[in-house]
């Protein structure tokens, strides 16, 4: 699956909701060091190939083939995927491309067809389901036999994932493919280490929750920890499907890790230490980020492109550009003759504006800032985004003229731009999920050495949490009560208003996000965890 669709599906995925935090880095720097406007020059002044190399360079900053994660990953992804990528990325990563055989991960769905319980392009079927499930709450060997073969099979991929995600580095190039043309675009890359990532996850995650049903608490959570990291190898890959999946993988890992602390309660001897241990996470990079950096460069590629590969730059991989071949040729030529500057500068001047609009730090505002974004960009796309529109705007057009230089960039960008509100929104309610399982450990914390739990939140400060984390999308204090049976903790959700925090069971609550904690049963955002 390409860039280009596997975002549009992953934020179908995280639409009702799938986490963030890091400063924006420097959109790029160059060999030597300096700040640099990616291919924001001219081709003639800039080569893409150069520009792509600071792009990599950039990616790979302080990581080397021994410190990094995903040369070890590669090892338990298997030939499969590679078989998907060029070259030119193991080259990249300093390593032979995997061959058959081998330590690979098998998927849930693939041992299931296997096993003939699961059909192709069968993945909601129920018995698929109870495996994802199996991750999410304990449960015993004897329970489900099946699940305790695949996780038996996977014993040695999973070995190697726990060992590579204890890596200091993270570096995973993104190269698209190369023809007789050149370097294609890069929404054309693939990411199957990515989607292969986001299997492992799930299978240590199913077997945390089996070694947590047969009172194994450190090895399961030994298991949550290596999802956790897991997700930050995964958000260095660059684009903002890495992202999506780290967040989905921390999503998961929350989600067990709730059910661990219902499971083992104020009685596991190990609880501090697993405080110690969430705490000691790093944040995931933001959406800001992602934007800034691989998206920015993604898109001034392609105005690149265009001057150096003509109308061949707007096909993904889903068809070619509808337009005969006389035209196009005409649309070719005029292309390598336009000067480009003003569609790289319009470019820019989007990009720029929506890292203003990101860094906004009145939510309210910035939610009315990144609507009025995604309008305008909806704007652009209605507009003519369409290759044949563009090869009609190109023929209708002077090729000396800026304006018609800055109209094939608003093109780029009504055609390119990523749906930002929506992954902003996603990825926050995977942190604000987050630091509120990592105040439910703390109040579990408190009470094994109180024998109760605190009146209020800043009860934890300083002797168990250095500080609590605010409600993420309201601002100040989480909503806490405590009571003899456990606690409940929430925050408000991106309607920004208090629905009464996450109910047990399955009533409509709004969109809280919170946990409740009682000796018969966990809620994380609303839905039982068991």
């Amino acid at each position: 699956m390409s860039w280009m669709r596997c975002v549009g599906v992953m934020m179908a995925l995280v639409g009702s909701g799938i986490a963030s935090a890091q400063d924006v880095p420097p959109r790029v720097i160059n060999a030597a060091g300096e700040a640099d406007a990616l291919v924001a020059e001219p081709p003639e002044r800039r080569s893409r190939a150069d520009a792509f190399d600071a792009f990599q360079s950039r990616l790979a900053e302080g990581v080397t083939p021994e410190t990094n994660a995903i040369v070890r990953l590669w090892e338990c992804i298997g030939s499969d995927a590679a078989s998907q990528l060029p070259d030119e990325y193991f080259e990249r990563l300093g390593i032979d491309r995997p061959t058959p055989g081998g330590s690979a991960f098998v998927s849930a769905d693939a041992f299931l067809m296997a096993k003939g319980l699961l059909e192709p392009q069968d993945a909601s079927s129920k018995r698929f389901q109870e495996f994802v499930r199996r991750g999410a709450r304990a449960w015993r060997a004897a329970d489900d036999p099946v699940a305790v073969e695949w996780l038996e099979e996977n014993a040695t991929p999973l070995a190697i994932a726990a060992e590579a995600v204890r890596l200091p580095g993270a570096y995973s190039p993104l190269v698209p493919p190369s023809d007789e043309r050149g370097r294609g675009s890069l929404y054309r890359g693939l990411l199957p280490g990515t989607q292969c990532c986001r299997q492992i996850g799930r299978g240590f995650c199913v077997r945390a929750m089996v070694r947590l049903g047969e009172g194994d608490a450190d090895g399961a959570w030994s298991d949550l920890l290596a999802v956790y990291r897991l997700a930050r190898v995964v958000a260095r890959g660059g684009t903002l499907v890495d992202l999506l999946v780290a967040n989905a993988l921390d999503e998961s890992a929350d989600r067990a890790a709730l059910a661990f602390l219902e499971t083992v309660g104020p009685d596991d001897h190990g609880l501090a230490d697993r405080l110690r241990d969430l705490v000691a996470l790093p944040g995931l990079p933001t959406v800001a980020e992602r934007i800034d950096h691989t998206e920015r460069f993604a898109m001034l590629d392609t105005v690149a492109l265009l001057g150096e590969q003509g109308l061949d730059a707007f096909d993904f991989g889903d068809g070619g550009p509808a337009v005969g071949q006389p035209m196009r040729a005409k649309c070719d030529r005029i292309l390598a003759s336009l000067d480009l500057e003003p569609a790289f500068e319009t470019v820019d001047a989007w990009f720029d504006r929506l890292a203003a609009d990101l860094a906004e730090p009145d939510r309210s505002l910035r939610a009315e800032r990144m609507s009025r974004f995604a309008e305008d960009v909806r704007g652009l796309n209605t507009r003519s985004a369409a290759p044949r529109d563009v090869a009609g705007l190109l023929l209708a057009g002077k090729p000396a003229d800026a304006a018609l230089s800055r109209r094939i960039g608003e093109v780029v960008v009504g055609l390119l731009m990523p749906a930002t509100d929506a992954a902003v929104v996603a990825a926050d309610r995977v942190r604000q999920t987050h630091d509120i399982v990592l105040v439910a450990f703390a109040l579990a914390s408190y009470q094994r050495v109180h024998g109760r739990y605190p009146e209020m939140l800043s009860d934890l400060c300083p002797d168990v949490l250095d500080e609590v984390p605010d409600d993420l999308f309201r601002g100040g204090v989480l909503t806490y009560r405590p009571d003899d049976d456990g606690f409940l903790v929430w925050g408000v959700g991106p309607n920004l208003r208090d629905d009464g925090g996450p109910s047990v069971g399955a009533a409509q609550f709004g969109d809280d996000i919170g946990v409740r904690v009682t000796r018969a049963a966990s809620v994380v955002g609303g839905e039982p965890s068991r």
